[in-house]
């Protein structure tokens, strides 16, 4: 019996509220339908920025120039192959969308990269048939540190030379015909230590084996000639003491040669 009451409770309830009419409880439904309006509108600003943010990393737009700034491109005649290094300040490239343009193609060629062991530097292969000199286009898709993605492009990357193959080109290279990629400068003077004749100390006129790399780092001026050259014998004491006996000597004979000229005279 009372599972009868309570079942015919509920069901009475269920029967009573459509009963109900808006009329009967105006303000009620009216904030509803506020409510509803706010939160399908809110949910439609979501919906639109969600896909704006897809859209960026489906169909990127162009690369700012705060976003170009972070990409530097490096093409290098090697002695083996040419390649083209890309430097990252921050960021990723999806290697699948670098492109090379050729002078004289009318078409991009994918070009063959790998990420080297620095998570911002990649390296790829470029045409055998590129010279120092030549020029050609990249194109890539950029990634920011957010993932958000820009279309990069470059039209005029310069192939630069690298007579040594050590991966840095000859025009900062500071030992250009001697491989030394880590490019070590322990004095500092801008020639390698490869390359240097004095790797000890700052000798950027490379002179200084000829005098033993001694005092090089001062650069002081040469030494005064020795030997009395040009007269100058003040800076040289043994140049001095000899001048001196050659005069006494002159002297110890010149002496009687004079008086017996007198001599001669008187009589």
């Amino acid at each position: 019996m009372k599972k009868l009451i309570v079942f015919a409770s509920i069901l009475i309830g269920i029967i009573a509220v459509p009963v109900i009419s808006k009329a009967d409880t105006p303000n009620i439904m009216d904030d509803w339908d506020v409510i509803s309006v706010q939160v399908m509108l809110a949910a439609e600003k979501a919906h639109e920025a969600q896909m704006a943010e897809i859209m960026k990393l489906v169909m990127p737009s162009d690369c700012s120039a705060t976003e170009n700034a972070n990409v530097t491109l490096l093409a290098i005649q090697g002695t083996s192959a040419n390649v083209l290094d890309i430097t990252l300040t921050t960021g990723t490239v999806a290697l699948a969308t670098i492109t090379a343009t050729y002078s004289g193609d009318t078409t991009a060629t994918t070009l063959s990269c790998n990420q080297e062991t620095t998570a911002t530097k990649y390296g790829c292969a470029l045409a055998d048939t590129l010279k120092a000199g030549d020029t050609f286009a990249v194109a890539l898709v950029y990634k920011d540190a957010d993932e958000v993605a820009c279309n990069y492009s470059n039209a005029a990357v310069t192939v630069e030379a690298d007579t040594d193959g050590d991966g840095v080109p000859d025009s900062t290279d500071n030992c250009k015909t001697t491989w030394n990629p880590d490019q070590k400068d322990t004095d500092g003077d801008g020639v390698g230590d490869l390359c240097d004749d004095c790797p000890s100390f700052a000798d950027p006129k490379q002179d200084g084996a000829a005098n033993n790399c001694a005092s090089t780092a001062v650069n002081p001026p040469p030494a005064t000639a020795t030997g009395g050259s040009k007269g100058d014998c003040s800076l040289n004491p043994s140049a001095t003491i000899d001048g001196l006996e050659w005069i006494i000597d002159l002297a110890i004979f010149a002496v009687p040669l004079l008086g017996l000229s007198a001599t001669r005279r008187k009589k």
